[in-house]
């Protein structure tokens, strides 16, 4: 398996009581440095009027949601349990 920086990609959750929102997080190397970044990807106010179900702003942010959680609770594990069997075995000599 050849690892990519999709790898390095992980998301996070803030809310506060007036809006929620989505990041995604990630690593670079750049000149031989390891930069960071992080950059929103969704956000939905709480305080909406049309709160009801069918609100499609809603939707979409529990879509987005819905589909990081399945990846990081799907794919992501499986990548980093090879990624360590990997690691031990190079630590191991083979």
């Amino acid at each position: 398996m050849v690892f990519t920086l999709l790898d390095t990609i992980y998301s996070s959750l803030t809310c506060n009581i007036d809006t929620v929102q989505l990041y995604v997080h990630w690593r670079e190397h750049l000149n031989s440095d390891i930069h960071r970044f992080s950059e929103r990807i969704s956000s939905y106010d709480l305080c909406d009027p049309d709160e009801n179900e069918g609100n499609l702003d809603m939707l979409r942010f529990r879509a987005r949601l819905r589909k990081n959680l399945n990846w990081a609770a799907g794919v992501r594990p499986n990548n980093i349990q090879c990624a360590i069997g990997k690691i031990t075995k190079n630590e191991r000599g083979g």
